[in-house]
């Protein structure tokens, strides 16, 4: 498990961070490139908007528009370069530099300054990272925008300051000496902060999943992520990506009852194939294993439509061995239930899509 699983996504941030802080008349027409990926198309309207009135709104977002221009073509081009080009950073870098030379007190210039013209985040680079965070902050009035500010500050220092260093990826365990611990104390502080700035239910209760995210994934801390996620549902009760948090985490902590509980919750229509496969390991840790079997199934049947459906082997490699041990823990059940017919027929399929376990277990009980 690693620490890239609980960055927020790199379009969301921005979107939420520099895009969405601007509305201006220029706003609606760029979006409408963005939502068809024609970033040459959105870099073309606001040029030529620049000519017309170079504001530090249209620079930020000429910024943000060139690097996802650079990443697009990379990708339609299938380079997938991972690092941008120091001539692309330091073009970046000019555009947010001329929009904080026009208006110092632009907020978002200093966070897509953080964002857009920093490689890999290290600890080399941190004290820079961090006083571009705490610029963004105190340049920007209280709200959803300067919420998001916080947050990423907190999650910096969480990280770097708070934290240290993984030992290993696999490793989620730390020892904390005291200035740790205050570090630690002050970045939740402020992240509780943040919540009170937002007004929509929504981001209410996606600040308290983020603060779940670092309870759990990084400090181990089961009780707090759960409250914090309670809290979130209180404000929030349709919010099932809550719920859906967590139940993983109850499930974690074997507590299937209450897992399934949240997993019910989630609409039909939000559940995926990992919902159904989870719900199914559930009902079989409660010996039910005939509602097992019905989630399994509908889990099943909608990883082989994606697998019909992929557009890459890529997606079909990811999709298998989920599939296998849907087919295994299937099999499990209908073990349980004394149908060796339908138990092979399972272990036969989870063995076709790789389950070296199924194909063992088929030779030991099928014969």
């Amino acid at each position: 498990m690693t620490f890239k699983k609980y960055l927020l996504s790199f379009s969301f941030i921005l979107l939420l961070g520099i895009v969405g802080y601007t509305q201006t008349s220029w706003r609606n027409k760029i979006d409408i490139f963005y939502k068809k990926s024609q970033f040459g198309k959105a870099l073309l309207f606001i040029d030529s908007s620049l000519s017309i009135n170079r504001t530090p709104e249209l620079l930020v977002e000429k910024a943000y528009c060139r690097k996802r221009f650079e990443e697009w073509s990379d990708a339609k081009a299938k380079h997938f370069v991972l690092e941008q080009s120091i001539e692309l950073t330091n073009e970046i870098k000019g555009y947010l530099n001329e929009a904080l030379s026009i208006n110092p007190n632009y907020g978002p210039a200093y966070y897509a300054k953080y964002k857009l013209t920093f490689g890999a985040s290290s600890s080399d680079n941190l004290n820079e990272r961090i006083d571009l965070l705490t610029k963004s902050i105190n340049k920007t009035k209280a709200g959803e925008i300067k919420a998001l500010y916080i947050f990423e500050k907190a999650n910096e220092i969480l990280y770097w300051v708070g934290l240290g260093h993984y030992k290993d990826e696999n490793d989620m365990s730390f020892e904390f000496n005291d200035r740790q611990a205050r570090v630690v104390k002050n970045a939740f502080y402020e992240v509780k902060e943040a919540i009170g700035m937002t007004q929509e239910k929504d981001n209410k209760s996606y600040w308290h999943r983020r603060m779940a995210e670092t309870y759990y994934y990084r400090l181990s801390d089961a009780p707090s992520a759960l409250q914090s996620l309670s809290e979130g549902i209180l404000k929030n009760p349709n919010d099932y990506k809550s719920y859906v948090m967590r139940a993983e985490i109850q499930m974690d902590l074997e507590n299937y009852s209450s897992a399934l509980s949240d997993y019910l919750k989630v609409p039909e229509n939000k559940r995926n194939a990992d919902t159904y496969t989870n719900i199914g390991l559930c009902y079989s840790n409660k010996n039910q294993f005939t509602l097992a079997i019905a989630s399994f199934a509908k889990a099943i049947a909608l990883r082989e439509s994606k697998i019909r459906n992929a557009k890459s082997s890529y997606e079909t490699t990811l999709e298998k061995p989920a599939l296998a041990k849907d087919y295994y823990n299937r099999a499990y059940c209908y073990k349980k239930l004394k149908n060796k017919i339908k138990m092979c027929a399972d272990l036969a399929n989870a063995g076709n899509f790789g389950s070296e376990t199924a194909l063992e277990a088929q030779k030991d009980l099928c014969k």
